[in-house]
């Protein structure tokens, strides 16, 4: 699918714009889309700039390239090093100016519009340091924060800003962000035999309770009755017993 990738292209509204998006069909950026318009409004300004100068200064895994490599290398270009539309415009202009007052009033303008368009890419450069200063993907000294603030009240160049992270990049001041993994155990199995472990006990049976006999209790009530009826058996015989 086609994809246009861009990085601060100036926009009408005055400000810049940057983004990775699809243009195919059936996207709101490509044809017929929603913002087909703001789209080709883009292209149109990139147009007018060489192929690449609106490029993202990528890495490998599409990221903006911080490297000191890649930063080095912008360091080392020389103003004469860059081209673009109106850096060719002027620069014919200057070849083909007959006055000497005319060959330096467009000389000016030629080396005017270099330096523009370096400190433009160097600006890239420090602003993905930064960033990555801030978020902590790069550990830095406290009093490199001040460097930071000093590039951004416009105090130093972006430049100077780089030049000085370079220095503190090489002697190791400034660095990657150090992960430590935890390490792995490894387990390393034992030659001798474990001892077999000891069978416990088996617990002894708690005894059955007996069951206890009822205890019998006697009522002296019970009694009452017969103890009557043998007093009067004995009153009967007595009385017989006189009579005969």
């Amino acid at each position: 699918m086609a994809r246009l990738i861009f990085q601060n292209v100036p926009t009408s509204t005055g400000g810049v714009a940057s983004g990775n998006i699809s243009t195919g069909a059936g996207s709101p950026f490509g044809a017929g889309g929603e913002f087909a318009g703001k789209v080709a409004e883009i292209q149109a300004e990139i147009a007018k700039k060489p192929k690449g100068y609106y490029d993202p200064i990528l890495d490998a895994l599409g990221k903006v390239d911080t490297s000191v490599q890649a930063m080095e290398i912008a360091l080392g270009m020389r103003p004469h090093e860059y081209e673009s539309e109106t850096i060719s415009m002027w620069n014919k202009a200057y070849g083909d100016a007959r006055s000497r007052a005319n060959k330096e009033r467009y000389k000016a303008q030629l080396d005017a519009e270099r330096i523009k368009v370096r400190n433009e890419q160097l600006k890239l450069y420090a602003d993905a340091l930064t960033i990555r200063l801030n978020n902590g993907q790069l550990v830095s000294p406290p009093f490199f924060q001040n460097s930071i603030i000093q590039r951004q009240a416009g105090v130093i160049t972006d430049e100077q800003f780089l030049q000085t992270y370079k220095i503190l990049w090489d002697n190791g001041t400034i660095h990657q962000k150090i992960i430590v993994e935890k390490p792995i155990p490894v387990v390393i199995a034992s030659t001798t035999p474990e001892p077999e472990p000891t069978p416990e006990p088996e617990p002894t049976p708690e005894p059955e309770p007996t069951p206890s006999t009822p205890a019998i209790t006697t009522s002296a009530t019970s009694y009452l009755p017969l103890a009557v009826v043998g007093i009067v058996i004995v009153v009967i015989l007595l009385f017989l017993r006189r009579r005969a």
